[in-house]
């Protein structure tokens, strides 16, 4: 199976949230970006000073100055001082707000500067977005992004909703081969993380946990609307390995998104728990 959607997970209490050094941050709608500990955190993984096996996804990417202004929300009230003190050795910021599409959030100044100094490209850090969670200001932003994510990954390569964002050629996140039995075993790997784990899918929130060696599914503890059920149910490698030619048939559509969703529906109706396995197909396949 190829796959390349990937949706979020929420993982209660497993991030930590240091707003200490927060001396400059980047709104982006209701999620605020903590650029002081992002560039701390970026210059030190660059010299291995630090453990934060995280940032080993951030990739280094020269970008065309004049193609960055273009997909740029922020460089529209920019200082003549500030722009005369950039400091052009220093990389631009993006991160990734929606899949492969990426937003410019420190470096406004210096692209201004190249532009005048006739500059044609500078130097980009691309951050994805299960990276940049990292920086958000508190959980309650987090557990909101996991939502506003997962509501977009169906508008991949939609060019009404990449307006503005910059998307890196060739794109950074490539498809590959996975079968049931990695999604299981990452769905492991998850769980032995932290206490539980909740998926937001179709709008409805709901969570994973083990239980006496299995893995049960039920309502959210966080989150409403979750998935209503009487009691949790248990789901097995060989439900998830039942449910992927159905979601592979889905995903192989040639359609609207709208389209895809009736399908996803009448898919709900002919195979038990669908809604669960389906998100656990598509978020544990590429997490």
């Amino acid at each position: 199976m190829t796959f390349r959607y990937r949706e979020m997970i929420y993982r209660p209490d497993f991030y930590e949230f240091d707003i200490k050094d927060r001396t400059e941050w980047y709104p982006n709608g209701i999620f605020n970006y903590n650029i002081s500990r992002m560039i701390k955190d970026l210059q030190n993984h660059e010299l291995s000073n630090d453990n934060k096996s995280f940032l080993n996804s951030v990739f280094k990417a020269p970008v065309s100055v004049s193609e960055a202004i273009k997909r740029s929300y922020g460089g529209r009230e920019l200082q003549e001082k500030h722009i005369d003190q950039a400091d052009l050795t220093r990389p631009l910021i993006y991160v990734e707000i929606a899949p492969d599409g990426y937003n410019l959030i420190d470096g406004n100044h210096r692209l201004a500067k190249a532009k005048r100094d006739g500059i044609d490209t500078l130097e980009a850090y691309f951050m994805p977005a299960h990276t940049a969670i990292h920086y958000l200001g508190s959980e309650k932003e987090y557990s909101k992004y996991v939502e506003y994510w997962n509501s977009k990954i169906e508008d991949i390569l939609d060019e009404e909703n990449y307006v503005g964002l910059y998307v890196p050629e060739p794109a950074p996140i490539l498809e590959r081969d996975l079968d049931p039995r990695h999604i299981w075993n990452r769905i492991s790997m998850c769980l032995n993380e932290c206490r539980r784990i909740e998926l937001y899918s179709e709008g409805e929130w709901f969570t994973l946990f083990r239980l006496n060696g299995r893995l049960f599914c039920g309502e959210a503890e966080a989150h409403q609307p979750s998935v209503k059920c009487a009691s949790p149910f248990a789901v097995s490698q060989e439900a998830i390995t039942d449910a992927v030619p159905a979601f592979e048939a889905w995903q192989g559509l040639k359609v609207a998104v709208k389209a895809k969703t009736e399908v996803r529906k009448s898919i709900r109706k002919s195979i038990r728990h669908a809604g669960v396995l389906m998100a656990c197909i598509r978020i544990f396949s590429e997490y």
